[in-house]
């Protein structure tokens, strides 16, 4: 058998067949209204008459044949296809020709040229893959299925009446080749966004009814504009994100200049944005041929480059003091600028190191700015003690310290920044030691002489020890009443034993720089003592 006539088994009651290999064509109605649950089609048959298998309502299966070419009008209406396969080479889909059955995707071949109107209404598709080659989208064709996404092809003229509805579509784009979209072909969707590429796109009044929220892209000017107006619908220029992040991108380039200080950038960051600024700029140039996939690239540059600059914005910096010795009671003045207002409680501390290698200590410079009020600027400031000396530059901590109870907070009650970069300070040196007149008074008050064991003022027999510098720094130079008895350099010769106690002030002059003050000391040196020879001699000698 090569052949089925037309109507040949319909209405018989079969609930299956084998078809011969050798067939090659089926006539219309061949196997209508039956109860057929899986066909298997010879692969000779290249063309699938009118209604061949309508109305067969267990119908869940079938194998398509690889050379067919065409599928006409109700061949597989009333159905209840649960899968399909549309072989590659298949041309044309006819009217009606899958209409309710029970399909969840389709994958419609490049080949195809034409699907026909109401080919699968009501089934239970939720994807749907259109060929590039088809130029209409006929009324109904998907009416009553659940897609929430489908891309119609750029060659696409003309959506039909019905053509989609009542499904769940969310978002569409209509590429430049749509010239038509018919009424009611996309009612009762939930659509939220439609673009429409053509500016001559006519949009027949009802289109989208019952599409609420609905916001129609387009270009200014265009037919899609007008029609949005007409049905207030909300409109939004196409390529909208992008012009907004090229006037942020600008706007950015004039308000931010280069530089470490709050508010400022480094110059690499207006660089990078300016490159960014004229990438964007080129899409937005052509933004009527400009497809939405590269819009959305071009877009999502544009933003990411805002982002990389405004991370790369320094929130706050801090200026010191000028370069320079600092003394005792002198004032350090630390200003932090923050690029956007904080509030400030609480008492915050900037850390500061003090001293020479090997020998520092921390002191604090105090908040002395005001709190609860809204300010780019806050104040610190420490008063130089005495004592410290600091030749190779002070060092500042690289963060506000927050004291318990202590806030800095941004207009969002969001915790500020605290950290910043800290210029060089090497030139911030502190010598608040003694004036030479406190270093001068200082070491005449710690002046002694010291004597050996035994020995005091009043009762000298050796040398003493006389100090030529003073712990603050200064000199010290002596000089003696009777240098024969006690000499400068403490050298102390004992008046002999026949003479007595010899009295000697010592005179101590402190210096340092142009002061000076003296010191005496009353000493008195202890004659010798007589030796057993002297004794024996002078006894001789008053012998009588």
């Amino acid at each position: 058998m090569t052949s089925i006539a037309n109507s040949t088994f319909a209405n018989k009651g079969l609930t299956s067949v084998t078809l011969p290999s050798g067939l090659t064509t089926m006539g219309s109605a061949a196997f209508k209204t039956n109860g057929l649950t899986s066909v298997v089609i010879p692969d000779n048959i290249i063309y699938l008459n009118e209604d061949v298998f309508n109305n067969n309502s267990n119908l869940k299966s079938v194998t398509l044949p690889a050379g067919l070419q065409s599928i006409a009008a109700r061949a597989f209406q009333y159905a209840a296809l649960e899968t399909l396969e549309l072989p590659n080479g298949l041309q044309t889909i006819g009217p009606r020709a899958f209409e309710r059955n029970n399909l969840e995707s389709v994958v419609i071949p490049e080949s195809v040229t034409s699907v026909g109107h109401h080919a699968f209404r009501m089934n239970n598709l939720s994807s749907v893959t259109l060929p590039s080659q088809i130029t209409e989208i006929g009324e109904y064709t998907f009416d009553r299925n659940h897609l929430t996404h489908i891309e119609i092809p750029d060659g696409v003229t003309t959506i039909g009446n019905n053509a989609f509805e009542q499904n769940g579509l969310s978002e569409l784009v209509f590429p430049r080749s749509v010239s038509l979209v018919e009424n009611y072909a996309f009612k009762m969707n939930g659509i939220q966004r439609a673009t429409i590429l053509n500016d001559e796109a006519v949009l027949e009044r009802y289109a989208f009814e019952n599409n609420y929220n609905l916001t129609i892209v387009g270009h200014p000017d265009s037919t899609a504009e007008t029609f949005a107006n007409y049905m207030s619908y909300t409109f939004e220029r196409y390529g909208k994100a992008l012009f907004e992040g090229l006037d942020s991108a600008n706007a950015r380039l004039s308000n931010y200049s280069a530089g470490d200080e709050a508010g400022q950038v480094p110059a690499t960051a207006l660089d990078q944005l300016s490159n960014a600024i004229d990438e964007g700029q080129t899409v937005a140039d052509a933004i009527k041929t400009t497809d939405p996939q590269p819009l959305e690239d071009a877009t999502d540059a544009l933003t990411d480059a805002i982002a990389a600059f405004d991370a790369q914005i320094v929130p706050l910096s801090i200026a010191v003091p000028a370069d320079g010795t600092y003394e005792r009671d002198d004032v350090l003045a630390f200003t932090v600028s923050y690029a956007d207002e904080v509030t400030v409680t609480g008492d915050p501390e900037i850390a500061l190191e003090i001293g020479n290698a090997g020998s520092t200590q921390t002191v604090k410079a105090a908040y002395t700015g005001e709190r609860g009020t809204a300010l780019q600027t806050l104040s610190f400031e420490y008063e130089v003690a005495a004592g410290l000396l600091d030749e190779d530059g002070i060092g500042v901590d690289n963060e506000i310290t927050l004291p318990g109870g202590a806030t800095i907070t941004a207009a969002d009650n969001s915790p500020a920044p605290f950290a910043y970069t800290v210029p060089s300070t090497t030139g911030i040196q502190i010598d608040s030691g003694m004036t030479d007149a406190e270093a001068v008074a200082n070491d005449k008050a710690a002046l002694s002489i010291t004597y050996v064991q035994g020995d005091s003022a009043t009762s000298v027999t050796q040398d003493v020890e006389l100090p030529t510098s003073g712990s603050s720094g200064t000199t010290i130079a002596w000089s003696s009443s009777e240098e024969a008895v006690v000499d400068t350099d403490g050298t102390v010769v004992r008046p002999v034993y026949t003479e007595s106690a010899a009295s000697v002030t010592l005179t101590a002059t402190i210096s340092k720089g142009e002061e000076s003050d003296t010191q005496t000391f009353e000493l008195t040196v202890i004659p010798q003592v007589q030796t057993d020879a002297e004794a024996v001699a002078d006894d001789k000698a008053a012998l009588s």
